[in-house]
């Protein structure tokens, strides 16, 4: 969205910007016959074939169209850096949106990644499930394997070895 606010304003800007062409070419070309009208008539007046209103007319007409010549050239100057800054904006704009495309990508890997480590973690849990049902097996063995006294007492006879089989 943001590519493309920035494009349609630097586009608008570009249109501004030819506007400011054609406004200078056309301020230019009047700035060039105010002049040669100037200097036509500065000589007309040197010889004081023109009288002097008639030469000031004209000196406002060349002083006029050289102020409208400076201040189209000003005008396309600004909007040439105002072009720019858009430029700017567009680049950054796209730059942006590559580096979110970017993430996206990293966080789908990463939620890729979680998925699969939750299943290794159900799969542990099972196994642990396992193992403590093992211990708890193995544990009713070793206490159905382990003879004790039904009565507190000191041994003074042995009857039996470790290891030997023994009947109930």
């Amino acid at each position: 969205l943001q590519v493309k606010s920035a494009k349609e304003a630097l586009k608008a800007v570009k249109s501004e910007v030819e506007a400011a062409e054609a406004a200078l070419q056309q301020a230019r070309a009047v700035y060039d016959k105010a002049k040669r009208d100037y200097l036509r008539f500065k000589n007309l007046y040197a010889k004081r074939v023109i009288s002097k209103s008639r030469f000031e007319e004209v000196e406002l007409k060349f002083k006029s169209a050289e102020a409208g010549l400076k201040e189209a050239e000003a005008n396309l100057k600004a909007l040439k850096a105002k072009e720019a800054t858009y430029k700017n904006r567009v680049l950054t704009a796209e730059s942006r949106r590559r580096e979110i495309l970017s993430l996206e990508r990293q966080v789908a890997a990463l939620e890729g990644t979680i998925r699969a480590t939750e299943s290794e973690v159900k799969a542990l849990k099972e196994k642990a499930k396992e193992a403590e049902a093992a211990v708890e097996r193995l544990k009713a063995v070793i206490a159905d394997l382990t003879v004790r006294s039904p009565i507190n007492g000191t041994v003074t006879e042995k009857l039996v070895n470790r290891g030997e089989v023994v009947a109930p």
